[in-house]
């Protein structure tokens, strides 16, 4: 898994609607990602992993090795999916025949 690799899959999932999984706020994945989780949770980006809240770090300049990238993948997936909200649509009432 590589660079190219992560940033598709957060490309295609930006806009899907999420609760943070540390203060339930509710938002978009790209606003998590760009602004939430390093102004609200002091997370980097750059040194550690955003979707774990920092439960994965690396070095200043070890962000390309190819287990951070694969790691990063897995556990965007694994975010999106345990955070994901889902809306289901509302029920409407069967319609009841008239007698005339």
């Amino acid at each position: 898994m590589s660079e190219p690799t992560f940033y598709r899959r957060l490309k295609k999932n930006l806009t899907v609607r999420i609760r943070c999984g540390d203060c339930t706020e509710a938002m978009t994945l790209d606003d998590f990602y760009k602004e939430h989780a390093p102004n609200r949770h002091g997370l980097d980006k750059r040194s550690e992993c955003v979707f774990c809240f920092g439960g994965y770090d690396w070095k200043r300049g070890e962000k390309h090795r190819r287990s951070n990238w694969t790691h990063m993948i897995e556990c965007l997936k694994s975010f999106v999916k345990r955070n994901c909200i889902r809306e289901t649509p509302a029920e409407t009432p069967p319609e009841l025949p008239i007698c005339g």
